[in-house]
């Protein structure tokens, strides 16, 4: 954690690793301003800035999406579930 020239606080990144097991499953990261973070077949692994996500799972048309909370220095991993 570090101060910037404005006073706030910044924080370094999490490395986020999710999976799901299901053969051909898209595992996708979007970020709080909706944008697409990462993508990957069935294990993700990216590094982010703390803040909320939603993972989504794709099979086909189906999909489930996740919301999550990465924190400051903590690494986060989660098994999804398939749609």
């Amino acid at each position: 954690m570090s101060a910037s020239d404005d006073g706030t606080l910044e924080y370094g990144r999490v490395v986020v690793e999710l999976r799901c097991e299901y053969p051909g499953a898209e595992v996708l990261l979007i970020d709080g301003q909706l944008k697409l973070v990462g993508r990957a077949l069935q294990t993700l692994r990216v590094a982010v800035p703390p803040g909320v996500y939603t993972c989504r799972v794709l099979i086909g048309e189906a999909l489930r999406d996740e919301r999550i909370i990465v924190r400051p220095d903590q690494q986060f991993s989660r098994e999804l579930q398939p749609p």
